[in-house]
């Protein structure tokens, strides 16, 4: 065997690794896109379980506190005709509101939410910022 003959031996191996790196590199390449995308279903999936939970969040206050229902109606009414310690609760009430349509809007941002659903949601706001009180 002469060294020329080493030489084209060694250059074919070398050809062999360059593909089989190749094959590699494009095998992880695939995996790693369906953990990507499996990731994002997954963040897509907690972002609707938390909004849900927000909104729920939202009607739980309203039933679980008392007078707190009373409130809001007549406050999205007429602040006026709520005293003072009725328009503190008021407001916070409405301040947490916002922070969860806030948080929503965060979540559509970076795209764990559907168009679809945050047209809803936003539809939602929009109606209650309409009223008087607010």
């Amino acid at each position: 065997m002469t060294l020329e003959s080493i030489y084209y031996i060694g250059q074919t191996i070398s050809v062999v690794a360059i593909f089989a790196s190749l094959g590699i590199l494009i095998l992880q390449n695939r995996q790693s896109q369906k953990q990507m995308e499996e990731a994002n279903r997954l963040a897509r999936g907690a972002a609707q379980q938390a909004q849900v939970e927000s909104l729920q969040s939202i009607q739980k206050a309203l039933f679980e506190t008392p007078g707190l229902a009373g409130i809001w109606g007549r406050g999205s009414m007429d602040l006026a005709s709520l005293d003072k310690e009725e328009r503190i609760r008021f407001g916070s009430f409405l301040e947490y509101i916002l922070r969860n349509w806030e948080a929503l809007f965060l979540h559509y941002m970076r795209g764990e939410l559907d168009e679809e659903l945050w047209a809803a949601h936003l539809r939602q706001a929009a109606s209650a910022m309409k009223r008087p009180g607010i």
